[in-house]
């Protein structure tokens, strides 16, 4: 390529050079293509993370032919095997939830074979896979058609090949293309980077940046892709296609016949007459042997054309090269046919398109057979009798065309069959010698895979007796730690909190130390809830099962008490009233008149200071009072009376403001709220009949007289109610409801509290949950964020707790964040005194601290830890004794890596148990799953003849209660207010309808309706059908409740989606325009552009003062860059900053320091002054020190972020104490901060309690506050568009703002994000939750060792049979179960051909280390397969055998030296602090006390010396990179990776600085390496062997996504 100009400041802002160079010393070859360039841009993600029906991606048919094309394997010429890779990708993208469309543009090859198998490729996906083909769309990509079919399909994205390996024509084509996608906002993703991780499909994805389209609009200009239009040479003499096709006929015959007709009649000068007949009789030849031949046929003719090429000369290249140019010239003619078919519906075997060239058949043809067919082929009568065929159909052909010179001569050779039939056979390859599979006597394998083992014993594939002596290895004992050497164990009393120093002052450091953190954790979980902790104490003494099933019966029993005490009594059957009953009423009601005097006198006093405060505190102040006083079930009138004329005060006030045009309804909306308050249950019948009419009153002065009715009043009392003009509200009751009231309506709930409840009164959903967990049952919860799923955990680790001190609940959360939380959070609710010496109240186990996991009674916990407790033998007594699991965000089951963990858990606890989600979409089939999981458990149970504990799953879902959400966006200087429907797609909207995860507002709801009312005026059947969502037809006088809103939404939806399925197309398009042009927001959509980095962050602090403003804070903004939430929070600090320096004035910065420093002097002076009478002058410093700070205080507040008094000043100094960063303090006192896993634990806590007590205003953070963090707020800010921005997350962050209890509606803000992304997010389903393959080589060792070495080998049996026997990715598929059969199977051979289990499945030494990285397969079997080679000790041998290590920094306690150790050192492992001794006073004096503990020579443990002082560098080196060979190794994007001259790759990104291309790894090790993979391939191949010689795999010829055949195979014995 040609040097270019840089592009300028657009490419700097993308950190992009279009063409740029390396340093001098680089070769001036190496410079970034253009492909390169966009590549760098490119990301690995999910490609089908969001499903919205209807919607497709678009791919490149070149790329896919090219993509196949150069998969390993694949031989030039044979069509059959390409098609079937082509169909194999196609089919992955499919079986991720992918549609397709296929764009071709002209061709830029001249390669005849590829030429035809291109138009073929174009026919197949059109007749066969039924994918819609685009042909004819565009010449090229700057064609206008294809970019307005971008621009109005608006597909996901647009698959392309890189074009490595083509040539830089096909590179820059490629670019083209990409960038023509780019330019119209439709994503690239590359096929050659497809990689299926688990459960996702990923690729390498460029997303669109505004610099796209400037760099496409360039090239356009000058058109670089130097598209040549294609041409057909079709030969006039021949007849149309039409006149010569005979319904029902085979399309291979039809172009055996057309391509010998264009040879024979082609004017040619360079071939005589004989050479064209014997080129064409071999074509037909050809043609008759593929239309005849099955697949077996055809499998022979291979082995035997591959024996007689072996038998040649292997320098004889012309044979070849004529072979491939008659065969070139044989596609010319085909490809030519195949270009003016529409269809191949003519033909009775159109699937045949995929088979028309094999190569192999092809020479086959070039060497013998054209003279004489071999009497030995079965075929051989049946391609004579087609071959004839032929040459009769020529000749009438020939006829017809009146061609003289060859009407009586025969069109193609004679051809006849050889006399001698079986002499010449053919040689059939021999097929390597097969080895039996080696018998393992386990009892796993042969429950689970036994049906495979009999068939492969009844075909000999299995040895008919063991080797004992084949493995020599140790048998694995997991006693020890493999890492450190310490013993494992289980022993509560051994297991003691670390010993305190006997140095009084060290141990009072220590104590205080420990105090210290005690109280930040009390602290921290106080925050949460503010309860104080409820002492648990056993109910039965230590019998766990007498306490739990008196719970299970008290608790519902009390539930029904408590709702017939609500009951009211049936009329007439009083019971008469007694004397005592009637002193004690005249008692209450003495106390009642002196409780209402007390309380009117303290209103009294209260009133005048209320009045003082502004209107909104006012009415605050007096609400608290009305809400906390009552008298014997009457409400305290005085203050509800002056809310209500007040908040009528502010409305009045608000209508004389506006002067009529524009009112603002806050101010009515909080008061009818307030009217309807008490209106309805329960307060309506606890208030006056004089309160009544004061109601009724306001009701009638506002306008809406049909509501007064509602108070039961007589209407002689409201007759002379005044009514002012001015005050009444347009619109009517119903409707100003429905749109400025929505966020207020009422809940459905209950007035009856339950006694298991304490501070709220649950839903009917959750009162069944917790008689759920009374009865020790399962259950699955789905139910919206904030609707109260958390607490009922809570109630199930109390009654663990009462159960005894043995019982464990536990806790399991996805992240780290929820699980410092959850241990806050319990430790904070629950107390236990007496605890058993040793145990602890709650434990956490994490992958990176460790505290009382298994002496704990409620465990938090990890996926991946609660699994290696588990599935360790030695764990098995800790995993008896759990009671209870609760799995919080269990819908990560379905989220590729780590979810299959969530599988092996909930198959693994024999316990019950309670999965919790918001997100789960697929609810009935995970529901199903566990219910199978059930059964199996119980069947086992009774074999096992143990009690079996309930596991009955019941499904709770709630799909109520969460707050209403306002969608809006930031433009510029404004927040756009938007109908969540104006980002619908039409086309979308009138296939599916609305998006079923789309809660609509009663606002949005009421807009709907209105459009869709203008939409179909014209349609009197459809207005009629939409007039009955009227609100006032839909809803009666009494208050709108959300649930009856919900039935409106409901119905309004499915209707509306109904009308316009049986509408023309116009009519969605006409919705849509209609709902965005409500309220004058023309094309709002328009609205959402696309921020750069550099302006995301420039315009932030505008948009938190706007929404600071409006009063929508505190806000969370995630965005998935942490440099990026830290950018955002620096910015806003920023602009605190530069306030607090215009606002404040020097002279008072400087007059505070200097009375600090007086203040200093004074007190200094005064020390020994104490008795003295005369004025302190540190007092006058003090007075006039805090009244300069008030005022900076004063001014500090209207600068920055924070909430002012939401915190007391010394909470807020203990938080910020625990802090280092100053940095971070200086934000958290602005009231700003950023929130992300990389942050310390101090940092994130601080955070996290500063926000929920109102301090901390505005949190940018990643996705780790998505997932359960208790962190309420009133705005949801979507920052930037992102890869990891789907719909889970979406659905789980926007689930942070109006969280019920804290706020009445949320509000989403998307900042920079496109109206693309939006849209996609509105209309996607939440993914359904899906199972990836659940084993591994790994996990079945793992297994394996599970059930050879537990304590209980019954129960660990159990354990491992349901984790085979029911994974989630094979519920109701018998197929993948037999998959999963065939694979343990593997698994076993594999593991004991590499020495890691015995005959009999027990697991050997290095078992234990493949175990313990058994996330990193293969690298953990590769790394045992070289600590068992010669190379890798070799490698590793010490750089000096004769120097001692030296240990620099210990020093031994015994000798007391000051001289580091040398040699061997050892550590106690009971002493607080660090305590070494040399080798010489370990053996001679290893005794030492620490307070009153003696320690001896039992409790040390030998410490290595540093790798530093055992090896080289050199050799420190290589070891590290064969690690990074075997663990951490990445796949580059081959456009971004060169080969120079002297064969050296280079990485071609010059802005990088460290090292990204892995060297080779050493030769020993590299052929240690490769003698591994050749092993496991032998192994493998081996395996497939005897599988299919004992049957037991299904062969078929149909391809993969079209599932047609081509060709059909007569029997399977030649195939396997």
């Amino acid at each position: 390529d040609e040097p270019s100009e840089k592009l300028g400041q657009d490419l700097e802002q993308l950190k992009l050079l279009e063409e740029c160079q390396f340093e001098s010393e680089e070769p001036e070859s190496m410079r970034i293509s253009p492909l390169a360039s966009v590549a760098l841009s490119a990301k690995l993600m999910p490609l089908f993370q969001d499903r919205v029906d209807g919607e497709f991606y678009v791919f490149d048919g070149d790329s896919l032919l090219m993509e196949a094309a150069a998969t390993v394997g694949w031989q030039y010429g044979q069509q059959l095997h390409l098609f079937y890779l082509a169909e194999s990708i196609l089919k992955l993208l499919k079986d991720h939830g992918g549609d397709c469309q296929v764009v071709y543009f002209n061709s830029f090859r001249n390669d005849p074979l590829m030429d035809l198998f291109r138009r073929a490729m174009q026919l197949h996906l059109a007749v066969n896979c039924s994918v819609p083909v685009h042909t004819d769309l565009a010449k090229s990509c700057f064609d206008p058609a294809w970019l307005h079919y971008l621009k109005e399909e608006k597909p996901l994205f647009f698959m392309l090949h890189d074009g490595v390996g083509y040539g830089e024509s096909a590179e820059q084509r490629h670019v083209n293309l990409a960038l023509s996608s780019l330019a119209r906002r439709v994503p690239v993703a590359y096929v050659s980077s497809l990689q299926q991780n688990d459960m996702k499909l990923q690729a390498s994805y460029v997303q669109w940046m505004p610099l796209y389209g400037r760099l496409f609009q360039k090239l356009s200009c000058t058109d670089r892709s130097a598209m040549v239009p294609e041409t057909d040479d079709h030969v006039e003499a021949l007849k149309t296609e039409a006149e010569l096709i005979e319904p029902g006929s085979r399309l291979k015959d039809h172009l055996a016949v057309r391509v010998a007709l264009r040879a024979l009649v082609k004017d040619t000068n360079i071939e005589s007459n004989d050479e064209v007949i014997e080129k064409v009789s071999r074509w037909c030849l050809y043609f008759a042997c593929m239309s005849t031949m099955t697949l077996d046929d055809r499998l022979q003719l291979v082995a035997a054309t591959k024996s007689a090429n072996q038998a040649a000369a292997a320098g004889d290249k012309v044979e070849e090269q004529n072979l491939l140019s008659s065969l070139h010239e044989l596609a010319k003619h085909l490809r030519l046919e195949l270009l003016p078919m529409k269809g191949l519906n003519e033909f009775a075997d159109p699937e045949s398109v995929a088979d028309l060239i094999d190569i192999f058949v092809y020479r086959r043809f070039g060497q013998a057979w054209i003279n004489q067919l071999p009497g030995w082929h079965p075929r051989a009568r049946e391609i004579l009798a087609k071959y004839e065929s032929y040459a009769s159909k020529i000749c009438t052909e020939l006829q017809k065309l009146n061609s003289a010179d060859q009407s009586d001569a025969s069109p193609l050779l004679s051809l006849s069959i050889s006399e001698q039939a079986l002499p010449h056979e053919p040689v059939i390859e021999q097929a390597a010698e097969m080895a039996p599979l080696q018998r393992i006597d386990n009892r796993l394998l042969k429950e689970f895979a036994g049906e495979i083992l009999d068939k492969l014993g009844s075909s000999g594939c299995i040895s008919l007796t063991n080797e004992p002596g084949q493995n020599s290895a140790m048998l694995f004992d997991e006693r020890c730690h493999w890492h450190v050497n310490r013993e494992l164990r289980d022993d509560l009393e051994e297991q003691g909190e670390p010993e305190l120093s006997s140095n009084p002052i060290l141990r009072q450091r220590q104590l205080k130390s420990i105090q210290k953190y005690k109280n930040y954790i009390s602290m921290y979980g106080e925050s949460l809830h503010g309860e104080t902790s409820e002492t648990i104490v056993l109910s039965t003494g230590s019998d766990g099962a007498s306490a739990a099933s008196a719970g299970a019966n008290e608790k519902p029993k009390s539930a029904n008490q408590q709702k017939q005490k609500h009951q009211k009594q049936p009329k007439g059957k009083s019971k008469p009233v007694s004397k005592a009953d009637a002193i004690k009423e005249e008692n209450l009601r003495a106390k009642a008149d002196k409780d209402t005097k007390k309380l009117k006198e303290q209103w009294k006093n209260l009133l005048p200071g209320v009045k003082k405060l502004e209107p909104a505190q006012a009415i605050a102040e007096a609400t608290r009072m009305a809400e906390s006083c009552t008298v014997q079930d009457r409400i305290f009138e005085e203050p509800v009376l002056f809310v209500m004329r007040e908040q009528y005060k502010l409305w009045k006030t608000s209508c004389a403001s506006s002067g009529g045009s524009g009112k603002s309804f806050s101010a009515l909306a909080d008061l009818v709220r307030t009217l309807h308050k008490y209106t309805t249950e329960p307060l309506v019948s606890m208030i006056s009949s004089e309160l009544r009419v004061k109601i009724a009153e306001l009701f009638i002065m506002v306008g809406f007289k049909e509501a007064a009715a509602v108070s039961s009043v007589d209407a002689e009392r409201l007759k002379h109610v005044q009514v002012e003009k001015e005050c009444v509200c347009p619109l009517n009751y119903r409707d100003f409801q429905m749109q400025h009231m929505g966020h207020l309506m009422q809940r459905n709930v209950r007035f009856d509290p339950d006694p298991r409840v304490k501070g709220f009164i649950p839903d009917t959903w959750q009162r069944e949950l917790l008689d759920v967990v009374d009865r020790r049952e399962s259950a699955v919860i789905v139910a919206p964020t904030s609707s109260g799923k958390t607490f009922c955990s809570y109630y199930c680790m109390k009654k663990v707790l009462e159960m005894s001190d043995e019982a464990v609940a536990v806790y399991v959360a996805p992240t780290k964040a929820l699980v410092n939380q959850v241990q806050a959070s319990i430790s904070a609710r629950f107390s236990k005194p007496n605890l058993t010496p040793g145990m602890e109240l709650c434990g956490v186990f994490t992958r990176d601290y460790n505290h009382k996991a298994t002496s704990c009674q409620i465990l938090v916990t990890v996926p991946q830890c609660l699994e290696l407790l588990l599935l360790s033998p030695r764990r098995q007594g800790w995993a008896s004794r759990i009671r209870y699991v609760i799995f919080d965000e269990v819908h990560c089951i379905g989220t590729g890596i780590g979810g299959v963990v969530w599988e092996y858990l909930l198959c693994l606890i024999r316990c019950p148990f309670l999965a919790l989600s918001a997100t789960i979409s697929n609810k009935d089939y995970f529901h199903d799953w566990l219910q199978t999981i059930k059964q199996f458990v119980q069947v086992q149970d009774s074999t096992l003849l143990k009690q079996s504990q309930p596991m009955q799953p019941k499904k709770q879902q709630r799909q109520k209660g969460a707050a209403p959400a306002a969608v809006e966006g930031y433009k510029s200087e404004f927040i756009a207010e938007v109908n969540p429907c104006a980002f619908l797609s039409d086309k979308l909207l009138r296939i599916n309808g609305f998006p079923r995860n789309l809660k609509l507002s009663p606002k949005e709801s009421t807009e709907v309706w209105s459009a869709a009312l203008q939409c179909f005026t014209d349609d009197p059947a459809a207005a009629k059908a939409l007039q009955k969502f009227k609100p006032q037809s839909f809803f009666g006088t009494e208050p709108i409740t959300r649930t009856q809103f919900r039935e409106l939404e409901v119905g309004l939806k499915s209707t509306v989606s109904e009308l316009l399925r049986q509408s023309p197309h116009a009519k969605s398009t006409q919705l849509l325009t209609t709902i965005q042009s409500i309220e004058e927001q023309q094309n709002v959509t328009q609205q959402f552009e696309f921020l750069s980095d550099v302006d995301l962050i420039e315009k932030f602090p505008d948009l938190i003062d706007r929404l600071r403003s409006e009063g929508r804070l505190p806000a969370l903004v995630f965005m998935n860059d942490r440099k990026g939430i830290e950018n955002l929070a620096a910015s806003l600090v920023d602009r605190a900053n530069d306030r607090i320096k215009q606002a404040v004035n020097p002279n008072l910065l400087e007059r505070m320091e200097k009375a600090r420093e007086a203040m200093a002097i004074a007190a200094k002076r005064n020390r020994d002054k104490e008795d003295s009478d005369d004025e302190n002058p540190a007092e006058i410093e003090l007075e006039s020190y805090y009244r300069d700070r008030l005022e900076l205080r004063s001014k500090i507040q209207a600068c920055a972020y924070f909430k002012p008094q939401a915190v007391q000043e010394s909470f807020l100094n203990k938080v910020l104490e625990k802090l280092l960063d100053e940095d971070v303090k200086h934000m958290l006192e602005l009231g700003v901060c950023y929130h992300h896993a990389g942050c310390s634990s101090k940092h994130r806590q601080a955070v996290e309690m500063l926000f929920r007590s109102g301090h901390l205003q505005v949190v940018t953070a990643t996705a780790t506050l998505a997932l359960g963090v208790h962190m309420p707020c009133k705005t949801v800010v979507f920052a930037g568009d992102d890869k990891f921005l789907d719909a889970l997350n979406y659905h789980q962050m926007a689930g942070r703002s109006g969280r019920r209890g804290f706020d009445n509606i949320g509000n989403i803000v998307f900042y920079g994000v496109p109206a693309s992304k939006i849209a996609h997010l509105i209309q996607a389903d939440l993914p359904e939750l899906k199972g990836g393959f659940p084993l591994t080589c790994a996990f079945v060792l793992r297994l394996l060792l599970l059930t050879g070495n537990a304590t209980d080998p019954e129960v660990a049996h159990a354990k491992a049979a349901t984790v085979l026997e029911h994974p989630f990715a094979a519920h109701q598929k018998p197929d993948m179960m037999q998959q999963l059969r065939l694979f343990f199977l593997f698994s076993a051979e594999f593991l004991h051909r590499q020495d890691l289990i015995n005959e009999l499945g027990a697991p050997l030494d290095l078992a234990g280390l493949v175990c313990h990285m058994g996330y990193q397969q293969p690298g953990n079997f590769v790394l045992t397969y070289l600590l068992r080679s010669p190379a890798l000790r070799q490698l590793c041998e010490p750089a000096s055998k004769q120097l001692p290590p030296i240990h620099y920094g210990f020093y031994c306690e015994g000798c007391q030296t000051g001289e580091p150790i040398v040699g061997q050192r050892f550590k106690c492992t009971k002493c607080w602090s660090d305590y070494s001794l040399c080798s010489n006073c370990y053996s001679g004096r290893p005794n030492h006390s620490r307070g009153r503990q003696q320690h001896t020579a039992a409790d040390f443990e030998r410490q290595l010396p540093p790798l530093r002082v055992q090896f080289s560098d050199e050799t420190l080196r290589k070891l590290v990179r064969i690690l990074c060979h075997l663990f951490t190794k990445m796949e580059l994007a081959r456009s971004l990776v060169k080969r120079t001259a002297d064969g050296a790759l280079h990485y071609l990104r010059p802005t990088e600085n460290s090292k990204v291309l892995l060297k080779p790894l050493p030769t020993d090790i590299g052929s240690a390496v490769h003698d591994y993979n050749a092993a496991t391939a032998v192994t493998y191949t081996n395996y497939l062997r005897c599988i299919a010689k004992s049957g037991l795999l299904k062969f078929s010829t149909a391809l993969p996504f079209s599932r047609s055949a081509p060709v059909v195979p007569s029997s399977n014995s030649q195939l396997q």
